[in-house]
């Protein structure tokens, strides 16, 4: 259970949260995961994420990062910049012009899930973390230390 996950963890690690609504469920689930995280003493070691940005607001700025999941089929819900810590966004979105200025602006992005040497260089270009797969953690390493140095 995720009671489970967090006693093993004991906040040894930080983790990420998603948060999967279904059928408008985005506030007894939001409830049932705030009552789990209660005894974290470290907030900010717990990132919370999901597509459904009501799930989201329910956890308060000062206690959490929360970043927003947003996928292609759906950039309309790119009206939701701003209100949590940062985008995470499906690699495809990176160069939209939204996004781009959101960035420039001081805004930060995640990009899932990367999987491939193109993506990952691009990934690189345009956001400040990359959630990837499927490639070895000293590609990603060597990747991300020439594009940015350090």
């Amino acid at each position: 259970s995720f009671e489970e996950v967090l006693a093993l963890n004991q906040e040894r690690v930080p983790i990420v949260v998603e948060l999967k609504t279904f059928k408008g469920n985005y506030a007894p689930l939001a409830k049932s995961a705030r009552k789990a995280l209660e005894n974290i003493q470290n907030k900010k070691s717990i990132t919370i994420i999901s597509f459904d940005p009501r799930a989201l607001l329910s956890f308060g700025k000062k206690d959490y990062t929360r970043g927003l999941l947003i996928y292609n089929k759906r950039p309309d819900i790119l009206f939701c910049l701003g209100l949590f810590e940062y985008l995470d966004i499906e690699d495809c979105m990176l160069e939209m012009p939204k996004v781009l200025r959101y960035r420039k602006k001081g805004g930060i992005v995640n990009t899932w899930t990367i999987q491939s040497r193109e993506q990952l260089e691009k990934g690189v270009s345009f956001a400040d973390m990359i959630t990837f797969q499927h490639l070895g953690f000293d590609e990603v390493r060597e990747e991300i230390h020439g594009k940015r140095g350090s």
